[in-house]
């Protein structure tokens, strides 16, 4: 029997491969998140298939896109493959020099017109090549180490005075951007409580920049620890609608919100968290960017039959979305 050929649209634009774990960027794109953020890391701020400027770097999980690779995977005895794991991307510090650079492929490819299938190509030898210096896993563990200092750090965040606190959660968000790894094991436990109770102190404070530190870390952890939203509690759902009080700060919330309305099981715990008002208001905003948020977070609550008549029961939500569809017209 022929191998199955893989839909288009399951690949990533970057590498030509199977996505594991597609993400959505700020043009609509989908991509393999681990290429797409090797292109920003590499200083990139367009979108490398459509190349027009991202007013934006984030990227939102594509549950959907993620649902039906799953699906057909498992229809045809396809295994999916982390590319993370496979390239080991962390552990090669020479790669943004070397001929591996996400940019170089993209432009070659362009250049050449040739079609690159790489399912079927190891990259294990690679590995060989970035080790042979015996000092790589003393640096790992280092790096470990320092990793788990920090994540301790951040349990025993109340203990400290309220500025040294804002310094600290300051000093992890600066990690956490150079370093995505920083928050894989990070737990509800020894993370998400008490950066939930800095934000209220926060709050209470109004302090918008340490509500916008603590945004960026709530946003980051939702993406890139291994826990993600499996077990975030009631609180964390009423601290994230609690943040779109704060002008300067909705945005962060809002994306926050539009992350976790791309799972499934999030989608009752955001309806029943308050949040629907805060889509409304958003809705009705002048910033664009807070009104395409809004109608992600529609959309992606609107595939839950149950949570329908609440949306529709909205005030005024129909003529709301009017305006919207003349846009497309």
């Amino acid at each position: 029997l022929s191998d199955p050929v893989i839909l288009e649209e399951f690949k990533c634009p970057l590498s030509s491969r199977l996505m594991y774990d597609p993400v959505v960027i700020a043009s609509g794109q989908t991509f393999e998140r681990v290429w797409i953020q090797k292109w920003f890391d590499e200083g990139n701020n367009t979108c490398p298939k459509t190349k027009v400027q991202l007013n934006n770097l984030s990227v939102t999980p594509n549950g959907t896109m993620k649902d039906m690779i799953s699906k057909w995977c498992a229809k045809h005895g396809v295994s999916m493959h982390d590319p993370s794991v496979e390239l080991k991307i962390e552990a090669t510090p020479s790669l943004d020099h070397s001929f591996m650079s996400i940019a170089s492929i993209g432009d070659s490819v362009n250049d050449l017109h040739i079609h690159m299938d790489l399912s079927n190509v190891s990259f294990g030898s690679l590995d060989t090549s970035f080790n042979s210096d015996s000092s790589l896993p003393k640096i790992t563990r280092t790096n470990e180490n320092s990793k788990k200092k920090s994540l301790d750090s951040i349990w025993r965040l109340s203990e400290l005075p309220w500025l040294s606190q804002c310094e600290l959660v300051e000093d992890f968000r600066r990690r956490v951007e150079h370093n995505g790894q920083a928050l894989y094991t990070a737990s509800p436990e020894n993370f998400l409580s008490p950066i939930s109770k800095f934000v209220g102190e926060a709050i209470h404070h109004r302090d918008i920049k340490a509500q916008r530190n603590a945004a960026q870390l709530l946003l980051a952890y939702m993406k890139k620890s291994r826990y993600g939203a499996k077990d975030l509690t009631e609180e964390s759902y009423s601290v994230v609608v609690s943040l779109y009080s704060s002008e300067e700060v909705k945005e962060e919330a809002l994306a926050i919100i539009e992350t976790l309305s791309s799972q499934p099981h999030c989608r009752p715990k955001i309806a029943a968290s308050g949040a629907l008002a805060l889509i409304l208001d958003a809705l009705c905003s002048r910033s664009r960017g807070l009104q395409g948020s809004a109608l992600r977070i529609l959309h992606n609550l609107s595939s839950d039959s149950d949570l329908r008549p609440l949306i529709l029961s909205l005030d005024h939500i129909i003529p709301k979305l009017v305006p919207f569809l003349k846009d497309t017209k």
